[in-house]
């Protein structure tokens, strides 16, 4: 049997992607939720995002959420963390081991605002040596080459860094999806936003219905 005959009687990667995209993050992320979802029509996309949340306080969300994510999951978190490597080591340690079998998790590194965020940036890349499926995204480079995306704190995005953190996470996950083979796809036709605002760490979520509905709301 020819090898054009073999993989004619295997599925193709668009039959068999997992088309769910989770995304979990702070502030950060949440301000540029709209152009995300925006940025992936093709997937079904959660964005979990909530106001001073830390990767030591997103831990008990992703056990809880486990089963909604799918083969890749997207991570902005750290800017809520003290800068204590040891600490931030440990944390990482434990999301992976909760995101373990997710096939991509693509997580973006810290604008280095303060002291201390280049270690803690370089804790992030030195993970990728123990988590095969741990692909960092240098977003403090892409803020370093366009000042404009961050407001004055240094961190949360302008208009225009919303739209190039949309398609840092375009890149990251069609990269993703094309390398990687993935399982038979589980995904629904639904398409979720899942935030919180405020400075509590509410679980009270409220999720669109419907693919190309999207919620707006201040904060």
């Amino acid at each position: 049997m020819s090898v054009v005959a073999a993989l004619a009687g295997q599925p193709s990667m668009a039959q068999t992607l997992d088309r769910r995209i989770y995304v979990i993050g702070d502030s950060v992320v949440l301000g540029a939720r709209d152009a995300v979802i925006a940025a992936l029509p093709e997937w079904t996309v959660t964005v979990d995002a909530q106001q001073d949340l830390s990767l030591l306080g997103a831990l008990e969300i992703l056990t809880q959420l486990r089963p909604e994510i799918g083969d890749i999951a997207v991570v902005e978190l750290g800017y809520d963390d003290g800068a204590n490597l040891g600490a931030f080591r440990d944390h990482i340690d434990r999301a992976m081991a909760i995101l373990a079998g997710v096939r991509t998790v693509v997580w973006l590194d810290q604008r280095q605002f303060a002291p201390g965020r280049d270690a803690m940036n370089a804790e992030l890349r030195a993970a990728q040596d123990r988590y095969p499926n741990l692909r960092v995204v240098d977003w403090n480079a892409v803020v370093a080459a366009a000042p404009d995306s961050v407001y004055a704190d240094g961190i949360h995005l302008t208009p225009a860094g919303q739209a190039r953190m949309a398609q840092v996470i375009r890149a990251a996950v069609v990269s993703a999806a094309t390398t990687t083979t993935t399982s038979p796809s589980r995904s629904s036709s639904k398409r979720t936003t899942r935030t919180s605002h405020g400075h509590t760490r509410s679980r009270t979520h409220r999720r669109t219905s419907h693919r190309h509905r999207r919620r707006t709301s201040s904060g």
